[in-house]
């Protein structure tokens, strides 16, 4: 008995099927191009995993949204607490350094400068200087409540025609609207005076 086709047509049936099996693996995915765009075969199962990691995909999309916000907002607030750590060595250094420098001594204040006398009370004129202290004892009788305690007196020495006269001057007054007053209070101690000018020539009497 010749086997020889039996086993010629089973080896062609092998090779055919074979090839078909591999022509059918080979077209699971076929990439077909149409006016020039290219579109990519994909077999049923292949689509339902794509179909499933979209549907995951979607399913997660709010949270990793979520979480990039929460990623910024984290990026600002290390920006600002480094912004607040390197500011707080700057003020404790101020401080420091203010707290070693010695105090401000508040300004001594300057004794404030009496103004300038610019009047005196003339009560006597006399040609020899040694009448000045019996003249004045002679007015303080008259006006005792004018004339006793401390009084500033000066003498002013002036020439007229010839004769030397010595001038005693009381007081010393800035405006003379009071030395005025004060020469009328004389007047009615019966005190002869004039106002005049201020004269720093001081004289114990």
């Amino acid at each position: 008995m010749n086997i020889t086709p039996p086993l010629v047509m089973i080896k062609c049936a092998v090779f055919v099927l074979s090839g078909l099996l591999l022509f059918g693996c080979s077209s699971t995915k076929q990439t077909v191009q149409t006016n020039n765009e290219q579109y990519v075969q994909i077999t049923k199962s292949e689509l339902q995993q794509l179909q499933t990691s979209s549907a995951q995909w979607q399913a997660i999309k709010p949270d990793i949204e979520r979480l990039l916000l929460i990623e910024s907002d984290l990026n600002l607030l290390i920006t600002q607490l480094t912004a607040i750590a390197n500011e707080e060595p700057a003020q404790s250094n101020t401080a420091m350094t203010a707290q070693a420098q010695p105090p401000i001594q508040a300004p001594v204040a300057q004794p404030q400068r009496t103004p300038p006398a610019l009047f005196a009370l003339q009560i006597i004129s006399v040609t020899q200087q040694a009448q000045l202290a019996t003249s004045w004892q002679a007015m303080q009788h008259k006006a005792p409540s004018l004339l006793t305690g401390t009084t500033i007196a000066n003498v002013e020495t002036a020439n007229v025609k010839g004769i030397t006269y010595y001038r005693l001057k009381l007081g010393a007054y800035q405006y003379q609207k009071n030395a005025q007053a004060d020469c009328d209070k004389l007047k009615q101690q019966q005190v002869s005076c004039i106002v005049s000018y201020y004269t720093d020539n001081p004289v114990k009497l």
